[in-house]
């Protein structure tokens, strides 16, 4: 998808689509290694994301992202040209600010036992999106800094799809012991998280039932609860059942379900009873 923002073009990799092209797929793969060859992409679009392409399409696409700018060749290896970063962040930037001043959901305070809204996210990586820009928020400034956070979550992923700039949010997180992250799951996948969240210092649980029919997220008295179709949970479950480890995992399909197109709703208020009695659950499990 393009996104056009005087005086220069931005095209965002797999943003609002169910299925990344072959172009998306390298500037996910050189996003997380860099510089490659050729053949080296080749190898890791196989591997990674189960992809039958030839060294022909690959030129070709290789070929587009250069002429984009989007991309800089080196000899016979590629990288992401460091000045489409740069204007991709200041597009990010002024996106936000513009959608600050007009939309409900970023940068409005709610009212005590007022205010409360509910939103739809179209996929899991939507609502991503959504939940990283508020741990930024709220859980890396000095500000809050001493507000608490409990969470509870059937299934937990993140650290499968972290880029590097998310990476540097969660190591920025001030006091991390102050995050308490619970999940009912307990795959393989349950157990890498865990041990990905303990390693950047947030307190986490696995095998946790709470008999939810949400996840939540409560920071303070701010209570954010997210409502998954049952036909999606059963297929996530699924799919992490299979993995005994990591290296069973098929990357391709695990991505396939965190962009397909679903109804996430999600409700976002501040309530101070809500937010103690949930906090309350979670907690509890960390006192044992």
């Amino acid at each position: 998808m393009s996104l056009y923002y005087m005086p220069y073009s931005i095209d965002i990799p797999g943003f609002g689509t169910n299925e990344k092209n072959i172009k998306d797929l390298i500037v996910n793969t050189l996003v997380v290694e860099w510089p490659l060859s050729l053949k080296k992409i080749h190898h890791i679009l196989k591997k990674r994301y189960k992809v039958s392409v030839s060294y022909q399409a690959i030129h070709k696409a290789l070929k587009e992202l250069s002429e984009k700018r989007i991309i800089l060749k080196n000899k016979l290896e590629y990288s992401l040209n460091p000045e489409w970063i740069k204007n991709l962040k200041e597009f990010s930037t002024n996106l936000e600010e513009m959608y600050a001043e007009n939309n409900s959901l970023i940068g409005k305070k709610l009212k005590e036992g007022e205010n409360m809204q509910s939103f739809t996210f179209d996929s899991l990586a939507n609502l991503d999106r959504f939940l990283m820009h508020q741990v930024e928020k709220f859980l890396t400034n000095d500000k809050f800094k001493d507000l608490p956070c409990y969470s509870y979550w059937k299934f937990e992923w993140w650290p499968l799809f972290i880029s590097r700039a998310e990476y540097k949010i969660l190591t920025k997180i001030l006091n991390p012991a102050r995050v308490h992250l619970a999940v009912n799951d307990n795959s393989a996948i349950a157990k890498f998280c865990a041990n990905f969240y303990e390693k950047v210092g947030i307190k986490s649980k696995i095998n946790i039932d709470l008999e939810n029919e949400f996840d939540f997220v409560i920071i303070d008295d701010l209570v954010i609860q997210i409502y998954t179709p049952k036909k999606l949970i059963n297929k996530i479950s699924s799919a992490f059942d299979k993995i005994d480890n990591l290296d069973q995992m098929d990357m391709g399909e695990i991505n396939k379900l965190f962009e397909e197109e679903n109804e996430i709703n999600v409700i976002l208020m501040k309530n101070r009873t809500v937010a103690n009695i949930l906090s309350e659950r979670v907690a509890n499990y960390f006192k044992k």
